[in-house]
């Protein structure tokens, strides 16, 4: 955790084993990772211990063990370093890892994580206005773990009854994440497609926000086209739908790509859908 590298060094010289849990279920495989976590401004992003690490071979345990504490994993883990190589890496390590692991606050997949990563990334600089027009419970509970050293976090997160100082560290900690964010999703595409031909599951069902949202829906609502055909190619069911929770004012009940689509006015994938999938001597229809 502290990056204590050549300590690291000496203890695999000395014979430590890698294939061990802590009482949440860290493991060293994890908290190398964590070390190169963009999403996390605390994150060193050094990549050495990585690098020992990654040499030894992982158990089946160590490769799917999820923490207690953050509900994390190394290839949840992985997708968070921006990495397209570690995840390979990772993805090698075990024959026996399971692909479709969920982890983190909304319990979704690698393959869900990195495509909302993608559109993070579109839309980097959309963040701390969204959550000003959305301040719910649920968002608050997102981006506290963003300020933990401080004691009024939550009034921070909300920005009520802040002083101009405070205000100021809210603005500088937010763009210090920034920074670190990709300046493209091209790496994170690059992720999802790696994903993707390994056996992700496509049209696995998320519970997010009381909508059962597939991977192929998330990639409709972001116009990401390229990956949207990918993931259709590996089996991925764009008629599949999603009922819409009672008390939201629709004509329509069931919702699928399509709907998901026109309704985000993302074009590239509303045409593919529309001049190829829909055609009757298509094969995906």
């Amino acid at each position: 955790m502290k990056n204590k590298v050549e300590d690291v060094v000496q203890l695999l010289d000395e014979g430590a084993s890698v294939n061990v849990l802590s009482e949440v279920n860290d493991s060293p495989l994890l908290m190398s990772l964590a070390q190169m976590d963009f999403t996390d401004p605390t994150s060193s992003m050094d990549d050495r211990i990585f690098e020992l690490i990654s040499k030894k071979s992982h158990s089946e345990q160590i490769i799917n063990a999820v923490t207690i504490r953050k509900i994390n994993f190394p290839l949840f883990a992985a997708v968070a370093t921006g990495n397209p190589n570690i995840v390979k890496k990772i993805l090698s390590m075990n024959d026996k890892i399971n692909i479709d692991l969920r982890g983190g606050l909304d319990w979704i997949t690698p393959l869900y994580y990195v495509l909302g990563l993608i559109n993070q990334v579109k839309n980097r600089h959309a963040g701390v206005e969204y959550f000003n027009r959305h301040i719910t419970e649920e968002n608050i509970h997102r981006l506290q773990p963003m300020y933990a050293g401080f004691e009024n976090r939550k009034e921070i997160v909300r920005q009520e009854s802040l002083s101009s100082r405070e205000n100021k560290i809210f603005k500088i900690v937010y763009e210090i994440m920034m920074e670190r964010y990709p300046k493209n999703p091209s790496k994170l595409r690059q992720i999802a497609r790696i994903l993707i031909n390994n056996g992700a599951n496509v049209n696995k069902a998320h519970s997010i926000n009381g909508m059962n949202y597939t991977p192929l829906m998330l990639a409709a609502e972001n116009d990401e086209v390229n990956l949207f055909k990918l993931m259709i190619e590996h089996g991925g069911d764009w008629r599949k739908v999603y009922v819409l929770p009672l008390g939201i004012n629709s004509k329509k009940k069931t919702i699928n790509c399509l709907d998901i689509a026109e309704y985000f006015k993302a074009q590239n994938v509303i045409e593919y859908i529309k001049d190829t999938l829909q055609h009757p001597n298509n094969q995906f229809i």
